[in-house]
């Protein structure tokens, strides 16, 4: 017998009040569940900025308590946890780093941060900008891959430097640099450099004075009639203070550091020099122009380290 008209009417509005309070349900239970997920994430996201701030604090601290001349490294992530960006902060006059991030769940930013025992620091790494923020005046590290640090201490001040204080092609090293109670002279070529290196060589090499924090970066060559050597310093980090050369014109400020240009019109070899002085530890690269130097270009430091450079491809160092 078939049922009346009005009660398959019925079955069926009790059908779709029966769907809608279960959609009604699943959207509640979607909406706790996103949300819950949200606040995880953002605890998470919390929890690696804020072991990111103490690690970084941490190795800030154990290098200060110690005397000058000592280094370690320590590693950063590239990303906190659901692949938020950061940035490392120091501000002038904070006894604290601060790690910026955002909050997973709403994107707003979030900062993180840990206590450090001095205020003293110095990020020549080639991703940090020396003031990125006037009004606080504030160093900003922008962090965009994996990072291996140098943390060093010198002159009582701390620096933050790249893992390798030479770069050059497939080469990576440390550097060391020439320690002597004399600042360079921009006449004569070092002894040391010219039993190292040889009489017909270009070399470049590091030197510090003692008793003085400034550092100087060292370009010097013997050319022969005809030949040039031009190098354009760029990425530069620290203060540059006084450039000098021992003929006028060779080397010349530029928005990015320096730029080198030898040549020898006069006759036989003439010797040429340049030199950079820094306030303090530095980063820079120096990139080849077109140049007609046939002898070798080597970089060398104090520890017998002898790196022949390749014309046209750039060198970064950085000290220390």
């Amino acid at each position: 017998m078939d049922k009346p008209k009005n009660a398959r009417g019925q079955a069926s509005v009790e059908l779709m009040v029966m769907f809608g309070v279960l959609f009604t349900i699943f959207i509640v239970v979607g909406f706790i569940v996103v949300r819950s997920y949200s606040k995880s994430a953002d605890l998470k996201v919390y929890v690696a900025g804020q072991r990111v701030a103490n690690h970084v604090a941490d190795n800030i601290n154990t290098i200060n308590a110690i005397e000058d001349g000592h280094n370690t490294y320590f590693e950063i992530p590239k990303k906190l946890t659901g692949f938020r960006n950061y940035t490392m902060n120091f501000f002038k006059d904070e006894n604290s780093v601060f790690i910026q991030g955002s909050a997973f769940s709403t994107g707003n930013a979030l900062t993180y941060s840990a206590p450090i025992t001095t205020t003293n620091i110095h990020c020549t790494l080639p991703n940090c900008k020396g003031i990125c923020n006037t009004t606080y005046g504030s160093q900003c590290l922008f962090v965009n891959e994996s990072m291996k640090i140098k943390i060093g201490k010198l002159f009582g001040k701390i620096y933050l430097t790249p893992e390798d204080g030479i770069t050059h092609e497939e080469y990576k090293s440390d550097v060391t640099a020439f320690v002597s109670y004399d600042e360079p002279n921009i006449s004569l070529r070092d002894p040391i450099v010219l039993e190292r290196s040889g009489e017909k060589t270009a070399t470049v090499y590091v030197k510090r004075t003692l008793g003085q924090e400034a550092m100087y970066l060292i370009v010097c060559a013997n050319l022969s009639v005809g030949e040039t050597l031009n190098y354009e310093l760029t990425r530069t980090l620290g203060s540059i203070q006084e450039l000098s050369s021992d003929d006028p014109g060779e080397i010349t400020e530029t928005a990015e550091g320096a730029s080198i240009t030898f040549d020898n019109d006069l006759g036989t070899y003439e010797l040429d020099k340049a030199i950079i002085k820094f306030g303090g530890g530095f980063h820079t690269c120096l990139v080849p122009n077109t140049m007609t130097y046939a002898s070798d270009i080597h970089l060398i430091d104090a520890k017998d380290q002898t790196v022949t450079l390749n014309p046209i491809e750039p060198v970064c160092i950085s000290y220390p």
